[in-house]
């Protein structure tokens, strides 16, 4: 293919290359179609695993795409699970203190409001559960929950054991 000279021409070349390798990328998709997997529906993650374990928790519950992850007695349910994480270091009087109590985290913000339950599963560092809670929707007034050992208590109504 034969290009003109000067800024238009090179631009033009440019252009072409990019459309060439899209247009490679397209067949090349078209004959090797993938299997997508979602990352938290993937094989062995916590999030997967923690649908899993809520399955069995739930009985009768069943397994949702959108727009949370179960679907239990009528009332949609989202399983959160996380490990156990010290808190980091803080800077205390002018010195560093090692941290000493552990927490977990967990992200609610796209589900909040969009779900009736959430499933809460925190795991230890050995990746073993040790509380499940069960928390309505309208109980949690936070985007970002944060429970710390010392705070178990607090969410002791919710608490659900193991049978």
């Amino acid at each position: 293919m034969t290009y003109k000279t000067g800024m238009w021409g090179e631009q033009a070349k440019a252009r072409s290359r990019r459309y060439d390798v899209m247009e490679y990328q397209r067949e090349y998709r078209r004959k090797h179609p993938q299997k997508y997997v979602y990352k938290s529906h993937g094989g062995d993650s916590l999030g997967f695993r923690g649908e899993m374990l809520a399955l069995t928790i739930l009985k009768g519950s069943e397994r949702i795409r959108r727009p949370c992850d179960l679907k239990w007695e009528g009332k949609l349910v989202d399983v959160k699970t996380g490990k156990k994480k010290l808190i980091a270091n803080k800077h205390i009087n002018g010195e560093w203190v090692k941290g000493k109590a552990y927490v977990w985290k967990f992200l609610l913000t796209k589900q909040k409001g969009k779900v009736d339950l959430f499933l809460i599963i925190c795991k230890d560092l050995e990746d073993k559960v040790q509380y499940i809670f069960l928390i309505p929707d309208k109980d949690l007034q936070v985007k970002n929950l944060t429970i710390a050992e010392r705070q178990v208590s607090k969410y002791s109504k919710y608490l659900l054991t193991l049978s």
